[in-house]
């Protein structure tokens, strides 16, 4: 696989090594640009942790919320969003959050 600038530019198992800044041995592994998970419960965690490295470690770079009928957490902005996330913080430091639909 040929990367250039942070995009795949190639995947052909006869590419050349010789021009390669870095090479990887990737034998036996799953080389994949990013996973996409069709249905999560994330909707009030992105709230908590916006940066979502949680998903991110996990290879998730796309990702579809509110599957089970909780829409009704977004948009939000403004006093009502940090009403919401000051809420949510409390609950997330007194008991775990319900990612049940």
């Amino acid at each position: 696989m040929a990367i250039s600038e942070g995009k795949i530019v190639d995947m052909n198992a006869r590419l050349s090594a010789s021009k390669a800044e870095t090479v990887i041995d990737a034998k036996g592994l799953v080389v994949a640009p990013g996973f996409i998970d069709m249905h999560s419960h994330s909707e009030r965690n992105f709230l908590i942790y916006p940066k979502a490295e949680s998903k991110i470690m996990q290879g998730v770079t796309t990702e579809f919320t509110c599957q089970c009928g909780t829409s009704g957490w977004g948009p939000m902005k403004g006093v009502v969003l940090e009403q919401l996330r000051r809420r949510l913080e409390r609950r997330q430091n007194s008991s775990r959050l319900d990612d049940s639909c």
